[in-house]
């Protein structure tokens, strides 16, 4: 259910999630094998998208509201769970294979940065030119859903599809369906699914395989675009950090925003420690 959480917090990744609770490679495995196994990789991969959709939708609005109500204590939560995780699967990293982590810290920082935010895009319009952004929308966040490194959040933010997705959600959960059932809407969706399921069975074969001929390199690699795109949560103002109370403390803030940082971070450490 972790994991249903990064795909409503922008910045953090899916997959990285998945990668620190050590359910990732089966969730990989699972995925490549779809087509070869069918029933063995449903009975992994049903249980673990039920829980992150249950998760997302029961955590929809109270995340929305301490996203816009306290949001630097719930960034530094997850932070927390992060660091925690990231630091537990260093001891599957070879010492000469450090290197990897660097680069790939770079490599996304530099391409996180590269990424101009985009005018939000109207899914009640169909054109050409938003079918393209749909596309390339999709072949990353599929790269994003596998590779612990961008987050699809980050993706869609970037794209300009995040705002409205999230908007057809809310309304969707709130039982508005009038401003969803829109013919262009869901043709945009079904667009944006179809492509989206397409790359995830592509990827997973390509980064599979890595791993299996390089899984140190692979992992440092990944670790280091995490901690990249982590910290380009903050660096790019993703999430405006400051309370929307102007007369709450500021100093009692940062230091509940610290306290709940320890709290994540001493949370995961327990679950990783008790799952080894």
């Amino acid at each position: 259910m972790l994991c249903g959480i990064g795909i409503i917090i922008p910045g953090f990744s899916f997959s990285s999630l998945a990668l620190l609770i050590n359910v990732y490679n089966d969730l990989l495995l699972a995925i490549n094998n779809f087509f070869k196994t069918p029933k063995k990789s449903l009975k992994i991969l049903l249980p673990f998208f039920l829980g992150a959709i249950t998760s997302s939708v029961l955590l929809f609005f109270p995340i929305n509201l301490l996203l816009k109500n306290y949001p630097l204590v719930l960034l530094m939560f997850f932070s927390g769970l992060l660091i925690g995780g990231f630091s537990s699967l260093m001891k599957k990293i070879k010492k000469q294979d450090f290197l990897f982590v660097i680069l790939g810290f770079i490599f996304f920082f530099l391409l996180s940065n590269l990424i101009n935010v985009k005018t939000e895009q109207n899914l009640n319009s169909f054109s050409l030119s938003l079918i393209f952004i749909i596309f390339f929308a999709s072949l990353l966040s599929a790269f994003a859903a596998l590779a612990p490194s961008l987050s699809i959040t980050f993706i869609l933010m970037n794209f300009g599809l995040y705002t409205p997705l999230m908007n057809i959600v809310e309304n969707v959960l709130k039982f508005n369906f009038s401003n969803v059932w829109q013919i262009n809407i869901i043709l945009n969706l079904l667009s944006l699914v179809i492509f989206f399921i397409a790359f995830v069975f592509i990827f997973a074969h390509f980064i599979s395989k890595i791993l299996q001929k390089e899984e140190s390199k692979t992992i440092s690699f990944f670790l280091g675009s995490a901690y990249a795109t982590l910290i380009n949560v903050y660096l790019n103002s993703l999430i405006n950090i400051n309370p929307i109370n102007k007369n709450l403390n500021l100093w009692y803030y940062y230091a509940i925003s610290v306290v709940f940082l320890l709290l994540g971070l001493l949370i995961i450490l327990l679950l990783t420690k008790r799952k080894t």
